[in-house]
């Protein structure tokens, strides 16, 4: 079954991107369990980047583990949480004093395109803006994201994943056929990235 952004649990990585700065600091150092299934990020509101993490005015630290049965809690991540961009829109946006770890996730179907401003806000499944981010990846897995029809040099490359500013970290995971025109598919970082 296919479900929505806004189902429980995993809506709140939804909710928590529209947060202020009195949510984030109650959520700062929590660990959210996501249940299995496949969440469309889909939007009218935010359609070229649904999950947009644009900051936080202090450190916020959030670990997301997907994959959870809370029929088997103690078994984790039989079945993965998936983000999908339903080969219609982007994917996350992170921003200021992010400091996210995810596990068990997949983030496939997100795609970028040359449609209006999109492609200089998000470059597809995963865009790290800040010097002040932090993102860790374990045993996620990175899938399907593409970009289409786009052909400046600046906004080419990382499909998948497109640091321009900040840190990125994966542990034991997977692209898979993520596309670009040109440059890395899979992972950008940019040439200007001090961090």
């Amino acid at each position: 079954k296919i479900k929505t952004a806004k189902d429980t649990p995993a809506a709140e990585v939804i909710a928590l991107a529209k947060a202020d700065a009195a949510v984030a600091a109650a959520i700062d150092g929590k660990t959210i369990h996501m249940a299995a299934g496949t969440y469309v990020m889909a939007d009218s509101e935010l359609k070229y980047c649904p999950v947009n993490f644009a900051g936080y005015p202090v450190a916020v630290s959030v670990v997301f583990k997907g994959g959870y049965d809370a029929a088997n809690p103690q078994a984790p991540g039989a079945a993965p949480t998936v983000f999908s961009g339903n080969k219609e829109v982007a994917g996350f946006v992170f921003g200021d004093n992010v400091k996210f770890t995810f596990e068990n996730v997949t983030f496939a179907d997100a795609v970028a395109t040359t449609d209006g401003e999109l492609i200089k806000t998000t470059r597809a499944a995963v865009f790290v803006n800040s010097t002040s981010a932090t993102l860790s990846f374990t045993d996620c897995i990175f899938k399907d994201n593409v970009q289409s029809g786009i052909t400046a040099s600046d906004y080419e490359g990382g499909a998948a994943v497109c640091v321009i500013k900040g840190y990125v970290y994966a542990d034991g995971c997977d692209f898979i056929n993520n596309r670009s025109g040109s440059r890395g598919a899979a992972v950008r970082v940019d040439d200007k990235n001090d961090k």
